[in-house]
């Protein structure tokens, strides 16, 4: 598995590198995929990386799949900007071996129903007082005609496992596409994960994401090449009694120059805080809350059985608020691999 591991390393770095000097730079090419996917990870402010440990590893940090200790699916639905774009996300993960797990994840953010409109008469400016078919005078303003979308899809693989009792590695391979009625792009990207535990209360770890810089090839020639962002955090488990507290801290490291965007930033590198709080009754019920780059998060979560129902909330004071909604089926059977 390990070799299988570099060589994807080796594969991704080779395909990447030599064609830095021909693209250009993508500032905001892969700002969909910042949404995150999981309503636990949305409600505690994003802060998610030393936490990670189930089927939303894929993105959160592919290190964190080392933990899953059986196969798990996770379906996940989300609105956006007062329900105008549509995030959906189903994952898969399952131990290959005793110290290796295997996850595939299928990403869809959705504009839909877009309306499309001309003038009736294109030839007149709007507004123009024009005769239409009927010969009457009317105004020359705009009508629908038809409907389309704006879609991006990405399909995503991830291995996982553990160098030893307290250090994880994992590594993902992403495949984009960008489909709309102007034009479309194919992409790829790589990440790496690490997560350290210093103590059974407290875990350390890192994301670095596209990290030989994500491959994006627009039709008619445009490409870009989309810069790493590097997520670093920690978090901390306790247990009082039947209840488990757990808070996290998360910093992204961006090096595209995002400016006043973001909430630290010198030169060309900015830095964004993502801190999350979590308190959970005998792993049954949970309640959440966090800030994402200064936006409140709050959320809820229940679970029976083998089933996790979860709900997150992210606020939003000009675009409008978020909803997300994820189930996760746990152990539907149990894995004894080889």
């Amino acid at each position: 598995m390990k070799k299988v591991v570099w060589n994807i390393i080796i594969i991704a770095f080779l395909i990447g590198l030599p064609l830095h000097a021909e693209w250009v730079t993508g500032k905001y090419a892969d700002a969909f995929f910042d949404i995150g996917v999981g309503a636990r990870p949305l409600s505690m402010g994003s802060a998610f990386t030393a936490v990670a440990s189930d089927v939303t590893s894929l993105y959160w940090n592919p290190a964190g799949l080392a933990f899953l200790p059986s196969t798990q699916f996770h379906v996940m639905h989300s609105e956006r900007f007062s329900g105008i774009v549509n995030w959906d996300f189903l994952g898969m993960g399952m131990p290959v071996s005793n110290k290796n797990k295997l996850a595939v994840g299928i990403y869809r953010l959705g504009v839909d129903d877009i309306l499309l409109t001309r003038l009736l008469s294109e030839s007149d400016s709007l507004g123009a007082i024009i005769l239409n078919e009927a010969g009457e005078r009317v105004p020359n303003v705009p009508y629908v005609y038809g409907t389309t979308s704006d879609q991006q899809w990405v399909g995503q693989i991830s291995i996982a496992g553990n160098y030893s009792k307290n250090l994880a590695w994992g590594g993902s391979i992403r495949l984009i596409r960008k489909v709309s009625d102007l034009s479309s792009a194919w992409g790829m990207g790589f990440d790496l994960g690490i997560q350290y535990a210093f103590h059974k209360n407290w875990k350390w770890g890192a994301r670095l994401t596209d990290a030989t810089s994500t491959i994006l090839a627009w039709e008619g020639g445009r490409k870009e090449v989309i810069a790493p962002k590097l997520t670093t955090g920690t978090a901390m488990n306790y247990q009082i009694k039947s209840f488990y507290v757990t808070p996290a801290l998360d910093l992204l490291f961006e090096f595209d120059d995002m400016d006043e965007t973001a909430n630290f930033h010198a030169g060309p590198v900015s830095a964004d805080v993502m801190t999350g709080l979590e308190i959970s009754y005998k792993a049954l019920v949970a309640i959440r809350a966090g800030l994402d780059r200064g936006k409140l998060t709050l959320g809820t979560g229940i679970r029976f059985y083998k089933i996790n129902l979860d709900y997150g909330f992210l606020s939003h004071s000009d675009l409008g608020n978020t909803h997300r909604i994820s189930l996760t089926l746990n152990q539907l059977w149990e894995n004894n691999p080889k």
